[in-house]
């Protein structure tokens, strides 16, 4: 994909972080563009997911997996278990681009590394929030998900 943004560059276990939410959706489109294995079925798409996908995936995610109050992002799964629809770190370790919002603000969810908890818990972790589009900050980043073809 070219360069990576990232801040904090310290491996690829790491999440990309530093990312903007038009450079999150450019990253989307150009990785349907570039798939030469898709899922099989219809052609679908890569992109980020809505604030009810989010919901979804982010079941029984606590913070006791979530990486918060840190100088810096850990390693993906560092903090433990994946939750029930297997993914890592869905609480905190990067606050998440999501899909929707207005113009100029899109959303994003989920508490980043500098992030404290104790500001209002996992509530706050799970209520998203706008942020402008063209944003970019080293605890700020996304999660990809696949929507499949009609």
């Amino acid at each position: 994909m070219g360069a990576n943004p990232s801040s904090h560059q310290s491996g690829d276990e790491y999440p990309v972080e530093n990312v903007s939410w038009i450079q999150a959706t450019q990253f989307c489109f150009k990785l349907t563009q570039m798939d030469s294995k898709p899922p099989p079925g219809p052609k679908g798409q890569y992109t980020l997911p809505t604030a009810e996908q989010w919901g979804k995936y982010s079941t029984g995610a606590d913070l006791k997996s979530a990486v918060y109050g840190a100088a810096q992002p850990a390693p993906v799964g560092s903090k433990g278990p994946a939750n029930a629809a297997e993914l890592y770190d869905v609480l905190g370790n990067v606050r998440e681009w999501l899909q929707g919002g207005d113009e100029t603000n899109k959303l994003h969810i989920g508490g980043g590394y500098k992030s404290f908890a104790a500001m209002g818990g996992v509530q706050r972790f799970r209520t998203p929030e706008g942020l402008k589009l063209d944003l970019v900050s080293e605890d700020l980043g996304f999660r990809v998900i696949w929507i499949p073809g009609r």
